[in-house]
């Protein structure tokens, strides 16, 4: 998957840029960072086929 738009905390810190492959290791960050200070949703990603 692709990120399709900037992913960002509620403070407004980028945590992964459009086109950044989402890997298991940003969906760990994703939940942690979302636990600790909120991330803005949606998140809007793209599936390669």
């Amino acid at each position: 998957m692709i990120v399709e738009q900037d992913i960002m905390a509620s403070n407004g810190v980028l945590i992964a840029p459009k086109g950044h492959e989402v890997t298991w290791s940003l969906i760990k960050g994703l939940k942690n960072f979302s636990q600790q200070g909120g991330v803005k949703e949606p998140i809007l990603v793209k599936v390669r086929q």
